[in-house]
């Protein structure tokens, strides 16, 4: 009778693969939770801007700001991952006031929490981590 070798991988070669495996998946959902959240942050940021512009309309009409998203003449679509919008009326001098913010909402949100998205008279967007934490670039 010929014994003949029987070639494959031992158990620890096995393991070693899919330790390897395990450890590259995991640096890749943090890599694409945190891009996913980058992209639904991206619904306040449109959302923001627009009330910005809108506000700054309604300034040079009416020398003031309003606290009143019915006041502006703008027309935002209903967000999917943030609280309605909030205008906030401060007494605009020129300076860098916040004009108004958005808080994120539960939906699809495990990691991040309730941070708040604020945009100032400047259209600069700023993070307010509120608890949570913000995603990056803000």
């Amino acid at each position: 009778m010929d014994r003949r070798q029987i070639q494959g991988f031992t158990l620890l070669e096995v393991v070693a693969v899919v330790i390897i495996i395990a450890i590259l998946t995991a640096i890749a959902s943090v890599q694409i939770t945190g891009a996913m959240e980058k992209v639904r942050s991206s619904e306040a940021v449109s959302i923001l801007g627009e009330i910005s512009r809108a506000q700054f309309r309604y300034y040079v009409l009416n020398g003031k700001l309003t606290d009143s998203l019915s006041d502006l003449d703008s027309a935002y679509s209903v967000p999917e991952y943030f609280s309605s919008p909030v205008a906030l009326n401060p007494v605009y001098s020129g300076l860098n006031e916040t004009v108004a913010r958005m808080s994120r909402n539960n939906k699809a949100n495990t990691v991040y929490g309730n941070y708040i998205l604020e945009i100032s008279a400047d259209n600069t967007i700023t993070c307010d981590p509120n608890g949570g934490k913000c995603p990056s670039g803000y």
